[in-house]
């Protein structure tokens, strides 16, 4: 993301309050991000709140995800498309008394290996041309939000975990 002209690595980036930037060497990958958990986006251009802290010279971008809602509520998605490719979802959250929960897992997976046209650098020579399978395109990626919550009087405790794997040219 770059905000008024800055570079990415200029702009801190947040997920629920939490810097991501640092761990990132600068650069984050908002990819990995799967847009089905996140509830909102708060972009700061130049200063920004104080309770982040730290701010990059553009400005910031906070990444919310989902909270549990006041009634339980599950929902079960799956996708399937060319070349092996597909996504799963599964979330469920719920409110018991004090206590709510939230859990939130996201599959999604492509084998990449399509056909395609060969001409072997020389486009005017179709005697060399073959057609060829795709490789090294697979990729794997996942994604697990875990959000605990718990109120007493006019406290609120929250723990939450969000854990990413993206891995490329996988050997399925």
């Amino acid at each position: 993301i770059s905000i008024r002209g800055s570079s990415s690595e200029q702009v801190a980036i947040f997920l629920d309050g939490v810097l991501l930037n640092q761990a990132r060497q600068g650069v984050v990958n908002l990819s990995e991000i799967p847009l089905d958990n996140i509830e909102k986006i708060e972009v700061y251009r130049g200063t920004s709140p104080a309770r982040f802290g730290t701010a990059g010279i553009g400005g910031v971008v906070n990444i919310i995800t989902r909270s549990p809602g006041e009634k339980p509520q599950t929902e079960l998605s799956y996708s399937y498309g060319s070349f092996d490719t597909y996504k799963a979802d599964v979330y469920r959250s719920e409110r018991i008394k004090n206590i709510d929960y939230l859990f939130f897992y996201t599959l999604n997976r492509s084998r990449g290996n399509f056909k395609y046209l060969d001409d072997n650098g020389t486009p005017l020579n179709q005697d060399d041309d073959s057609e060829t399978r795709r490789k090294n395109d697979e990729f794997l990626s996942q994604d697990l939000l875990l959000k605990l919550g718990y109120e007493w009087d006019k406290w609120r405790f929250n723990i939450s975990s969000d854990f990413f794997s993206t891995i490329l040219n996988y050997l399925f």
